[in-house]
């Protein structure tokens, strides 16, 4: 059986943390060993986790790796490339709680889809719960015609499919780009980064079926992402396209970091689609990225809000 990595940060959790070691604890997956990353909480935090750690309950093990000030995402990632090499990872939040089966589903789909010589990536749907665990909604994030767990291309995966870092599942060859990508400076690169990059070189599989509870509370920093209605859906991408200074920063940043430093290995198809939406963003890349071929969201709303937003988008004061 394939050994799993967890890795969880913790930040004055005490609230809702119990709630997730346990759900960690009865997973069906029993090769699994949670790597806890504590980033100076104040609060009972570190008491909860010792109970964890020195208690062993179940065939999961829980270890306290690390307790220092480093915030997010390198809070993540740089736990990620420190802790003793496993089969797989996986990040987790403290607030959420996960169902039983979601490693056991997600190490059998990178299984039946991965590759171990390509970054190969897993997620999936989540349920939204509020802070009390009262459920609120489905969240599908992408095209569910197909089947429940299949593969996605770039062009899908660019500008939709939103990425969920506590429902990744991910091999060690994506480990090593990471461990690349920080060494290159790339240091607020996480969720995004990660699937847009197995996107392009590597495998993104994704289920439709959720995995977890997601929940959305006050203190959540997330806590107005995916709304469910179609209108404020619409409200929150033209926020994110149009209104929001660095609203599309993360994939930006990352079409350029492969642009400059990742396109060999790469298909043609995926190399053009990089290079044709990686900065300066000429007048005559607007217009091949307004007619491009294909559908860059599931949405035809979206689709029309982000076809406008390659029309007017400028590049970088300087770029152009």
């Amino acid at each position: 059986m394939k050994k799993v990595a967890i890795i969880l940060a913790t930040y004055n959790g005490e609230r809702y943390l119990s709630e997730q070691l346990e759900s960690l604890r009865k997973q069906t997956y029993k090769n699994i060993k949670v790597y806890i990353h504590d980033d100076g909480s104040s609060d009972k935090t570190l008491d909860i986790i010792k109970e964890y750690v020195e208690h062993k309950r179940g065939t999961i093990e829980f270890e306290l790796f690390s307790k220092k000030s480093l915030r997010y995402p390198m809070c993540f990632i740089n736990t990620l490339l420190e802790i003793p090499k496993a089969d797989y990872y996986a990040f987790c939040d403290q607030d959420d709680v996960w169902n039983e089966d979601k490693i056991e589903k997600a190490v059998k789909a990178i299984e039946k889809f991965g590759e171990e010589s390509k970054p190969s990536l897993f997620y999936s749907a989540v349920d939204y719960y509020d802070g009390n665990l009262n459920y609120i909604r489905n969240a599908r994030f992408i095209d569910h015609k197909k089947p429940t767990v299949a593969k996605y291309s770039l062009q899908e995966m660019l500008l939709g499919g939103e990425a969920m870092g506590m429902t990744f599942l991910f091999n060690n060859c994506l480990r090593d780009v990471m461990r690349t990508v920080v060494q290159n400076g790339g240091n607020d690169f996480k969720d995004t980064f990660m699937k847009i990059y197995c996107a392009a070189k590597g495998i993104v599989i994704y289920s439709s079926e959720p995995c977890a509870k997601y929940r959305r509370h006050a203190s959540a920093t997330t806590v107005g992402m995916n709304p469910a209605g179609k209108f404020h859906r619409l409200l929150n991408m033209a926020n994110k396209i149009y209104l929001q200074k660095d609203g599309m920063a993360s994939i930006q940043d990352t079409i350029n970091y492969l642009n400059v430093h990742d396109l060999e290995n790469m298909s043609q198809e995926n190399k053009r689609i990089i290079e044709l939406f990686a900065q300066p963003n000429t007048m005559d890349k607007k217009v091949k990225k307004v007619f491009y071929r294909g559908r860059f969201r599931l949405f035809l709303t979206d689709e029309i809000g982000y076809r406008l937003h390659f029309c007017l988008a400028v590049s970088k004061k300087g770029e152009e």
